[in-house]
């Protein structure tokens, strides 16, 4: 079964992006462009008259941008922790890890802003 494309996705901190997949003479859409991403009201536009396989190209390509930026938000907006002053709760477990977007990424571990 082929997966669809997700409508938004939600990073932590109520991070929304929203996904639309848009007619290609969407005026949001650049003339050659074929999927963007605004950081600015966090949309990703994918022209649903691509392939499927091309869609989610793009969508997957297009989430590394908002990925990027959410990261900026967060150092400017979350108070992040090295690994090395990662502390436990009273039984050892550590709280609220953002997922891994790689697996070359380390995890962080963050407080609530």
């Amino acid at each position: 079964m082929l997966a669809k494309i997700p409508t938004h996705r939600e990073f932590d901190w109520g991070y929304v992006v929203t996904i639309l997949q848009v007619p290609p003479d969407d005026p949001e859409l650049g003339q050659d462009e074929n999927a963007n991403w605004d950081v600015n009201t966090r949309t990703i536009r994918i022209n649903k008259e691509l392939p499927i396989a091309e869609r989610r190209w793009c969508y997957l390509h297009e989430m590394r941008h908002a990925w990027a930026d959410f990261e900026g938000w967060a150092s400017q907006n979350c108070r992040i922790k090295a690994p090395q002053d990662w502390e436990g709760d009273e039984d050892g477990e550590i709280p609220s890890v953002v997922f891994i977007a790689s697996r070359n990424d380390v995890g962080v571990v963050l407080d609530e802003p």
